[in-house]
């Protein structure tokens, strides 16, 4: 697929030194880091920066011994300037390569708009390609949504490993893969959205319905989830999305096609439109032309709509049934431990007796396989419910509570903490580093464990 001089021509692309764009060559100069109060704090601020660059983790530790020992440090001075940290490379655009925690590659591209200011955050649409490159799958989505996508940072990864529920290693984390994203870029982490066309859908899925909690919004055309007993998970699953506006982008010709395909299309459609009506998800679904027309003006303002809006609040509060470990995390809660084993079958035969409800039975049977974790934070209280987990670590940030007072902490009916949360600079610093995320800064963090006979009400 090509794609017009006109959208070309915003998008910056870095070879060495050298910032092409498609009409002049420039160079683009690093701005220095902006100092938010006077002097006398440029000496923190160095340390601060100093320690998100060392790579070797004695050396920081010692960076951080002298920061929290600094006379003008306190939580919040370096809440501020975590806050306020604008040194981020000056292009981004190019290509995406880093190794996982499992030494393997994750690669992808990164193209940023010619107005990308690395002092400011951007808004950021996480695009999978499944089948082609990632190029061609990034001229695919701007010639689907037009210039709707032109003001947004646009990180195209390759999606095969998120691809299938049944994942071979539990532990290829996309977190880790959008974290790296973050070191190059200026995100505005409450504008973070995902994209994907065709076979990419099913990873698209995938990552929305077990890492919710990172999304502002996701369109998805002509993609489904790719689950076993699709009629029995979906209304599990689906719920996961609690308030998060889906967008399904449906060609004209799809649910009318012959044969198979427009069969499989009209029942994954039916069945979602019937949980979303239930469960009163944010779902939407516009027809998209395939005779080279440009989508209505009426589309174009919904997918406007969601590529403006910001990542909703109460995602921790829909909870999340999950498979994996690491998918039981909503950010602000996560589990740390479970009670079952982890179905790691790609096939699993569940047959229902004569007597029984079919239906029924093999749900039964598939929520016994999941683990589900929820958090309802009121005020000052956090209540936790939680099913098959054996732990959980609780992560507070800078303006969730007010740390002034005491907070009341209960899990599957039981209290487990009232009092006064301490602020911990190591903490804020760990997480910091770990997690390359500064708009709302971790002030410390609480882990416990769930007996067995309360994990399982």
């Amino acid at each position: 697929m090509r794609i017009s001089r006109r959208t070309s021509a915003r998008y910056l692309f870095r070879l060495g030194g050298i910032v092409f764009s498609a009409s002049a060559i420039r160079m683009e100069a690093q701005p220095s880091p902006a100092l938010t109060r006077a002097d006398e704090g440029a000496e923190l601020r160095s340390l601060v920066e100093n320690y998100l660059r060392e790579t070797d983790g004695t050396r920081r530790k010692e960076i951080s011994e002298t920061i929290v020992s600094q006379s003008e440090a306190s939580w919040a001075r370096l809440a501020e300037i975590l806050r306020t940290r604008t040194d981020w490379p000056a292009a981004p655009s190019g290509d995406f390569l880093y190794t996982n925690r499992d030494g393997e590659s994750v690669s992808g591209i990164i193209r940023a708009p010619m107005e990308y200011d690395p002092t400011k955050k951007h808004p950021l649409i996480v695009c999978l390609a499944v089948e082609g490159t990632p190029q061609e799958a990034w001229n695919s989505a701007i010639l689907t949504i037009g210039s709707v996508g032109y003001e947004h940072v646009w990180l195209v990864l390759d999606g095969r490993r998120w691809a299938s529920f049944h994942r071979e290693s539990p532990s290829l984390d996309f977190r880790e893969a959008l974290r790296e994203a973050r070191r190059k870029i200026h995100v505005d982490s409450d504008r973070v959205y995902l994209y994907a066309e065709g076979i990419a859908g099913a990873a698209a899925w995938q990552l929305a319905l077990m890492h919710t909690d990172l999304f502002a919004g996701f369109i998805v055309k002509s993609g489904y989830p790719a689950f076993p007993y699709a009629n029995q998970l979906y209304p599990l699953l689906l719920p996961n999305l609690g308030p998060l506006p889906v967008i399904f982008l449906t060609p004209d010709h799809e649910e009318s096609a012959p044969g198979a395909r427009g069969n499989l299309v009209q029942v994954h459609l039916g069945a979602m439109d019937a949980i979303a009506r239930r469960e009163a998800l944010n779902f939407r679904k516009i027809t998209v032309p395939t005779d080279g027309r440009p989508l209505a003006e009426s589309a174009v303002r919904t997918v406007q709509q969601l590529l403006t809006s910001l990542r909703p609040k109460a995602i921790a509060t829909a909870g999340r049934w999950f498979r994996y470990l690491d998918e039981g995390d909503l950010g602000c809660l996560r589990a740390t431990g479970l009670h079952f084993d982890v179905w790691k079958a790609e096939q699993l035969s569940i047959v229902a007796g004569p007597e029984e409800d079919r239906n029924r039975f093999i749900t039964d049977v598939l929520r016994e396989k999941l683990g589900h974790i929820r958090a309802r934070p009121e005020g000052q209280v956090l209540t936790i419910e939680t099913l098959r987990c054996s732990g959980v670590e609780i992560t507070f940030r800078d303006r969730d509570f007010n740390y002034n007072q005491p907070i009341l902490i209960s899990c599957n009916g039981r209290k487990r903490f009232e009092a006064l949360v301490k602020r911990d600079m190591t903490a804020m610093l760990e997480a910091a580093y770990s997690d390359w995320e500064f708009e709302n800064p971790v002030v410390a963090r609480k882990s416990f464990s769930i007996h067995a006979d309360a994990a399982n009400p």
